[in-house]
């Protein structure tokens, strides 16, 4: 199994109607079969067992239940890049 690397354009899409953000490389058409890896996250796959899109179900439910780890990581992101741009003090 693996990520289909030719360069074709990656599409993502975000239904709000049903809360559905997904990602794919090249065309929806290409996919032959789908797995459910983890609650609401799906793979699907072209006929090689290529990987050719993701779709996650309930997004933004996903998004809101992770918004404290999400905070923390952005937070330390923020201070490393605050490190890199103040002057040293000699």
């Amino acid at each position: 199994m693996r990520i289909k690397k030719k360069k074709v354009e990656m599409l993502e899409h975000y239904d709000k109607d049903v809360d559905i953000l997904s990602f794919y490389w090249g065309k929806k058409k290409g996919v032959k079969h789908s797995r459910e890896l983890k609650v609401n996250i799906l793979i699907d796959f072209d006929k090689k067992d290529d990987i050719v899109g993701i779709e996650i179900w309930d997004f933004l439910e996903a998004l809101k239940e992770s918004q404290k780890e999400i905070d923390k990581i952005f937070k330390k992101h923020d201070k490393k890049q605050k490190k890199k741009k103040s002057p040293k003090n000699s």
